[in-house]
Formats: structure tokens, C-alpha cells, sequence
């Protein structure tokens, strides 16, 4: 086990645990709240696919409330380039994972960093014994 250091690129599971307020999202809250320099990149995709999952849990105001703190978390940095777009579509072109985990890992290549998962999912494992990715996977449930 290990602990969140440096800058990630965050999926969605990873803030759907945070606003959540499970145990895994206790996890990341801490990384969030450590002094230490970072920068947390997400994706457009991100940002709509944690707005319906909360929408559905919530309601569409608990998801627009978590919207609003995500977009003022410190050190935040939206990508949404066409540069991510055909590095996510290549990715998915070639990778039996979902778009949006191609969106993750993409942003974590493209701003050499690690991208960030809730928990490993078959489908990342697969893959990344198939041929690894570019970036590093980390997930929240193998953390301290």
C-alpha cells in the first residue's frame, strides 16, 4: 500500500467516491488537503459522467452542488483539447476499455503524470497485462 503524491489525472469513480463520501473517497479528500504541490487534471467527460452518476444517486441539485466544489478545487486544470480528444479516440481504437477510462489514462499520458482509478476494474487489468499503458494506473482502494 502507498499513498497519493504528486500531480493525477482523475476518472470519474474517483470523484463519484469523494462526493459520495465513502471510505475509498476519504482516500482522496486527504490527497486533496495534503500541502504538497499538484496539479488534479480532468477531462470534459469526466466532469458530465460524474454529473448524471451524482444526478441519478441524488438528484440533479446534489449533482450541480458537486459540480460547483469540483470546479473550485485548487490546482484543478479541465482539459478539453482536441489533442486529448484523438488520443482518448486512438486509445479506444486499440483498448477494450471504456472511453471514458481512455480518457483518464490519455490525459495521464499527455501530462506525464498517473491516472488516477476508485478501484481496479477487469477490463483496466486486462488490458494493462495485454500491453501496459503509457501511464502509470493507480487506484484509491490499494492506497493508505
Amino acid at each position: 500500500m502507498k499513498s497519493l503524491r504528486g500531480s493525477l489525472a482523475v476518472d470519474t469513480s474517483v470523484w463519484i467516491e469523494y462526493f459520495l463520501g465513502t471510505k475509498i473517497g476519504e482516500k482522496f479528500k486527504d490527497y486533496l488537503s495534503h500541502p504538497e504541490p499538484k496539479v488534479v487534471y480532468v477531462s470534459l467527460l469526466t466532469l458530465s459522467e460524474t454529473f448524471y452518476v451524482l444526478c441519478r444517486a441524488g438528484g440533479e441539485k446534489l449533482a450541480k452542488e458537486c459540480l460547483q466544489t469540483l470546479k473550485e478545487t485548487k490546482n484543478l486544470i479541465i482539459d478539453s483539447s482536441l489533442n486529448l480528444a484523438e488520443k482518448a479516440g486512438s486509445l479506444k481504437c486499440e483498448r477494450a476499455i471504456s472511453l471514458a477510462d481512455c480518457y483518464s489514462i490519455s490525459l495521464a499520458e499527455k501530462h506525464e503524470c498517473q491516472a488516477l482509478f476508485a478501484k481496479k476494474e477487469k477490463e483496466l487489468e486486462t488490458e494493462n497485462k495485454r500491453k501496459s499503458f503509457k501511464a502509470k494506473l493507480v487506484f484509491l482502494e490499494e492506497q493508505n
